[in-house]
């Protein structure tokens, strides 16, 4: 069947660094959560 390809064209690029912390006393979800 004919279809439509979707594509990206282009360029990034990285303009920084990010660090993410959790801090288990502080957030309940530190573990991950599952949804049902």
């Amino acid at each position: 069947f004919p279809a439509i390809v979707p594509s990206v064209e282009g360029w990034a690029r990285v303009y920084g660094h990010n660090l993410i912390t959790v801090d288990p006393e502080d957030d309940p979800f530190w573990d991950g959560f599952i949804v049902t």
